[in-house]
């Protein structure tokens, strides 16, 4: 089993190089973040070239509902202090133009990547102006799923984040058999279950703002937003998203 570290540096060159010395039949595992549009082109890039080496390469992709998502990563952006005076109703982009990719905004290659994004392209401004931009249509995922149906085909397998706190074992379970591995046992099921997420800097600010953004109705206006276009990727990808505010 060989991992690559959880690292945006290597590039497709250097891909083909490791593959290239890695015997067809052995697990590869690579661990990706993919949290800004660039980035996901970037990766499709790479992971593609995988196909041309492997007998089968499984994407897991785990998705979250897109309100508590973005609202997870805007209080992210507050808690980091480069972005702390603006509003999160502010930083919604519908139409998808712009993007945060701080601190590489200059980055002629990122933005190349940007540009190319199948969530459509624009520039980012957000460094030097302290106001970050929300890219909507990169949340869609309908959109995500399209993509990369188009390049990996059903070798996909969406874990739902929601159910994997909720029911683990029904999760986990969907996980194995898309892997082709044994379930987990129930010793491996209390390792995995016992795993907490990263506690936040300030939770007083977290509870208010999630009130704030509540009560006003941007959080609602998100799922929303969403709804439609996640009943489709529900029906495409057989991905059940009920009661788990995906619509």
């Amino acid at each position: 089993t060989y991992e690559f570290a959880k690292d945006s540096t290597y590039d497709l060159s250097n891909l083909k190089k490791l593959v290239g010395g890695i015997d067809s039949e052995a697990i590869l595992i690579s661990n990706e973040v993919i949290l800004r549009p660039f980035q996901f082109t970037e990766r499709i890039q790479r992971l593609s070239a995988l196909t041309m080496h492997f007998d089968r390469v499984c994407i897991m992709l785990s998705i979250r509902s897109q309100a508590d998502l973005i609202f997870s990563r805007y209080m992210h952006d507050l808690d980091s202090g480069v972005f702390s005076e603006y509003e999160l109703e502010k930083a919604l982009d519908y139409t998808g133009t712009k993007e945060c990719i701080w601190p590489t905004c200059g980055d002629s290659i990122v933005n190349k990547l940007w540009r190319k994004s199948p969530f459509h392209g624009g520039t980012c401004l957000c460094n030097r102006d302290k106001i970050k931009s929300i890219n909507l249509p990169y949340y869609n995922l309908e959109l995500i799923s399209d993509e990369l149906t188009k390049h990996f085909g059903d070798n996909v397998h969406y874990i739902v984040s929601e159910r994997l706190r909720t029911d683990p074992r029904s999760e986990l379970d969907k996980m194995c058999d898309f892997l082709s591995v044994d379930p987990l046992s129930e010793s491996d099921l209390d390792v995995v279950t016992t795993i907490k997420s990263n506690e936040r800097r300030s939770k007083g600010k977290y509870v208010s703002n999630k009130k704030k953004y509540t009560e006003n109705g941007v959080l609602d206006g998100l799922k929303t937003h969403f709804a439609a276009s996640n009943v489709q990727f529900s029906a495409k990808a057989k991905v059940d998203l009920t009661g788990f505010n995906y619509y």
